[in-house]
């Protein structure tokens, strides 16, 4: 896995040791440990992404819907994170802002869309399990659901013909499929921007998050 480099000044090099950072053997570049937030390194982290939602597990999802463009059935991927999950600033999609904001606890599960940042181990899960999950920019700038329009994000696309399933298409339609939709579990950090997230607790979704 791609290690996370961080760019500590000489004077701050001792601090960062002591909150963690490790020792690259082959570069001397101090990196984010291995399972460790990257968003608690954030100072030292060259052009940080802006992450403003964080878990200590979470689950994939995979919906069967049907694209909209061919008409033949195929799945819609996504993450989905427990009520425990932190975040910061409410969601707020804005790559200019510059405010330190407190971690705080949602307190219900959510599924997340227009995720526009993962960090390299949250998007290899995903990549393990469909090729058709990457960045892409909707077609239509004007949607209103989108909360950075023209902008790229992690979008689904079909298997077949390879057309974007933008994330309004299906914000309706995952939580009502119940147990058609296949859960994985992943027992690690969670990291990532999104600009937008449904909450599906009515439809009791997804399993074992009690």
């Amino acid at each position: 896995m791609k290690k996370i480099v961080l760019r500590v000044p000489d004077h701050q090099r001792r601090l960062a040791l002591e909150m963690g950072a490790e020792v690259d053997p082959e570069t001397g570049d101090l990196v984010v440990p291995e399972g460790e937030y990257v968003s608690d390194y954030k100072s030292w982290v060259a052009a940080y992404p802006y992450i403003n939602i964080r878990a200590e597990h979470y689950w994939i999802f995979a919906a069967p819907c049907r694209c909209p463009g061919c008409g033949v059935d195929t799945k819609y991927y996504g993450y989905w994170v427990p009520e425990e999950h932190e975040t910061e600033d409410d969601y707020e999609y804005d790559d200019d802002l510059d405010i330190e904001m407190p971690w705080r606890t949602v307190g219900a599960d959510l599924r997340l869309t227009y995720v526009k940042y993962l960090t390299p181990s949250v998007l290899a899960e995903m990549t393990a399990l469909t090729d058709g999950y990457f960045l892409d920019t909707e077609p239509d700038n004007h949607n209103p659901y989108n909360p950075a329009p023209g902008k790229p994000y992690y979008a689904n696309h079909c298997h077949t013909c390879r057309r974007i399933i933008t994330d309004e298409e299906m914000t309706h339609e995952v939580g009502p499929l119940g147990n058609r939709i296949e859960f994985y579990p992943v027992g690690e950090k969670f990291e990532a921007n999104a600009g937008s997230h449904v909450s599906e607790g009515l439809f009791g979704l997804p399993p074992g998050n009690d």
